[in-house]
């Protein structure tokens, strides 16, 4: 009988010296987001700069169902039928993100967990352990849709700054994908409707709102757009706790509402607790609480006391 006993971390690492052997490919672990949910991807190598993931999540639950056999030509399949579609997208694709006049116009952010270790990606830190980067979108709407991250070395053969960059992907952001803030229990309603066949669902009041972008893929970037914060706080007319929710999204909590009175402590207590039990570890942004004061973010456990009291009196 075959053994099933791999944890994940082995399974990983032999299947991908085995597919690497097959096909004569590069090879790399990487989280994978996706409008539809998040995954522990392989990236298949096509070229310096592009690759085509498999799930290798799935790919575990095969193995752990049928054996390391069977999850082998589970992914030498998907390898297999990736190659044979995407092979003329991907020669196409390929030209595309070496031209900075396309390049530029399919811009992404993507605002991300931060520990100090991205010396090799241009990257902007926007606050303790949260920093933005950014990706190309290839084949946006389409059933081949994917994305690959901007690299100090990509950057360099496109002869622009750091700087440039930025600059750049804040004008396509704002243009392709707007920022979007309502009401929590609106989201949830809209998204209960799209499950259950256009069936309206009343949803209790909530003071939490959410900020995220109009295809809710990598939404918490709207944080950095220029201006959206500040629009937020005349809208709630004064200053806001938020919470990193996911890299998908945040949650606003206006001072001036009842739940504003929870401590910083318990603020960052629920962050890590919705961490911990609902998000896959590639959807994680923070374990952190900000607050917006004086046009900044800052650590909920900066916000001063004094200026707490007063938002809550409004």
């Amino acid at each position: 009988m075959e053994n099933k006993n791999m944890n994940f971390e082995l399974f990983a690492t032999q299947m991908q010296s085995d597919i690497s052997a097959e096909f004569e490919v590069g090879t790399k672990m990487e989280p994978v987001t996706k409008p539809t949910g998040s995954y522990s991807g392989m990236i298949i190598m096509i070229s310096d700069t592009l690759g085509m993931s498999v799930n290798m999540d799935e790919a575990y639950e095969v193995y752990q169902n049928k054996g390391y056999k069977a999850s082998f030509r589970h992914v030498a399949e998907m390898v297999n039928n990736g190659f044979r579609m995407s092979n003329p997208v991907m020669s196409v694709a390929t030209s595309q993100v070496m031209d900075y006049s396309w390049v530029k116009s399919h811009l992404r952010l993507q605002l991300v967990s931060f520990n100090g270790d991205m010396t090799d990606i241009p990257h902007k830190v926007i606050a303790e352990d949260m920093a933005l980067i950014y990706r190309i979108e290839l084949n946006a709407g389409t059933e081949n849709g994917c994305s690959t991250v901007i690299t100090n070395q990509l950057m360099a053969a496109y002869g622009i700054t750091h700087e440039q960059l930025h600059k750049d992907a804040l004008i396509a952001v704002q243009l392709h994908h707007p920022a979007v803030f309502e009401p929590l229990e609106t989201r949830i309603s809209a998204l209960a409707a799209e499950t259950n066949g256009n069936t309206i669902f009343p949803m209790p009041s909530s003071p939490l709102r959410i900020a995220t972008s109009n295809d809710g893929c990598w939404g918490a970037s709207v944080i950095v757009y220029p201006g959206f914060l500040e629009r937020v706080r005349e809208s709630l007319g004064g200053d806001f706790y938020i919470l990193p929710s996911s890299i998908h999204e945040v949650l606003i909590i206006p001072m001036s509402d009842p739940m504003g009175n929870l401590s910083p402590a318990e603020l960052d207590t629920l962050v890590r607790e919705v961490n911990e039990n609902e998000l896959a570890p590639s959807d994680i942004l923070s374990n952190h609480a900000y607050a917006y004061y004086k046009g900044q973010i800052i650590a909920a456990s900066d916000y001063p006391v004094a200026d707490v009291h007063a938002g809550r009196a409004m």
